[in-house]
C-alpha cells in the first residue's frame, strides 16, 4: 500500500503516523525521501532480511518514553539567515505559504518598500536582499512564527519558548504575551531604525564579563559602549570603527 502510486502523499502518511495513531511501547523510524524508499526499508525490517550498512543507518528502533522530554522552541536573533532560507517550504507547502502571506499582509499596513513574495522568488544570492536589516528582520520574524505554528499544527507542542534579540519578539508573540499586530509593529520599527545605522559603526563579541570589559570601554565611552550582555562571560562591544579596533588591540594584549 505504501508504495502504491495511489496512496496519499508521503507527508500526509508521516503526519497520520505521528498525530493520528496510538503510540505503542516500541517504535520504528525509517528515514527516506520517497514512498518507495520507505516501503523498501519497512519491508526489509518486517521480513528480518539482512540490511546493508546504508539501510541500517536509516532505521531506528527504540522504546517509547513514558514521559516524553519537554520541548522548547528557540527563536534566534538576526544573523543566521541565508539566501534561500525557507524558500522550498514556502513554494511547496500551501499552509505555510498562506500563513506567511497573512503576516506579510500585516506588514503591508506599514510603508515597506519591498515585497515578501518578490523576495522569496529571488533566484540568486546576488538578487536577494536578506543582507539588509529591514528585510532580514521581517522575513525572520515571519518564518519564526510560521514554522513554530506549523510544528504545533503537526502535533509538536512546546513547554517553553525562548528568544534572543530579534527572537525575543517572536517568542513573546508565540507565547501570547503580545498579539500579532503589536509584534509586527515592533519588528517594523526595529528593522527601519537598525537599517538607518547600517555602516555607521561596528560590533564585536568578546569572552569577558561586563566588569572585565568596562575598563577597556571606558576610555572611549564617548564613541563606544557595552552593547549586550549575552552570558556570564560573553559581551558585545559596539562603537565607531577606529575606537573599537583600538579597544580590541588592548584586550588582545
Amino acid at each position: 500500500w505504501l508504495a502504491d502510486p495511489s496512496s496519499p502523499e508521503i507527508y500526509r502518511i508521516c503526519h497520520s503516523a505521528l498525530a493520528r495513531r496510538s503510540h505503542g511501547r516500541h517504535r520504528a523510524t525509517f528515514l527516506g525521501i520517497t514512498k518507495e524508499e520507505l516501503a523498501e526499508q519497512l519491508r526489509l525490517w518486517l521480513s528480518g532480511e539482512e540490511m546493508d550498512a546504508k539501510a541500517k543507518k536509516k532505521t531506528v528502533v527504540a522504546r517509547t518514553m513514558r514521559q516524553p522530554r519537554k520541548v522548547c522552541f528557540v527563536f534566534s536573533g538576526q544573523g543566521p539567515q541565508w539566501y534561500g532560507m525557507g524558500r522550498e517550504l514556502y513554494l511547496t507547502n500551501t499552509w505555510f505559504r498562506d500563513r506567511c502571506e497573512e503576516y506579510a499582509a500585516m506588514f503591508e499596513k506599514h510603508p515597506l518598500d519591498w515585497d515578501l513574495r518578490d523576495e522569496m522568488s529571488k533566484m540568486s544570492n546576488e538578487e536577494s536582499h536578506l543582507d539588509q536589516t529591514k528585510v532580514a528582520q521581517v522575513v525572520m520574524f515571519i518564518f519564526h512564527m510560521c514554522v513554530a505554528r506549523m510544528l504545533q499544527r503537526v502535533g509538536v507542542e512546546c513547554s517553553a519558548v525562548i528568544g534572543h534579540s530579534l527572537g525575543e519578539i517572536g517568542a513573546a508573540c508565540f507565547a501570547g504575551i503580545i498579539d500579532d499586530e503589536t509584534a509586527v509593529r515592533i519588528i517594523y520599527e526595529s528593522s527601519i531604525l537598525m537599517q538607518q545605522t547600517t555602516g555607521k559603526g561596528r560590533m564585536c563579541a568578546v569572552q569577558l564579563t561586563p566588569e572585565e570589559a568596562m575598563p577597556f570601554v571606558k576610555p572611549h565611552e564617548d564613541k563606544m559602549s557595552l552593547a549586550c550582555h549575552n552570558s556570564p562571560r560573553s559581551v558585545v562591544i559596539s562603537g565607531e570603527e577606529q575606537q573599537l579596533e583600538e579597544c580590541l588591540r588592548q584586550i588582545k594584549a
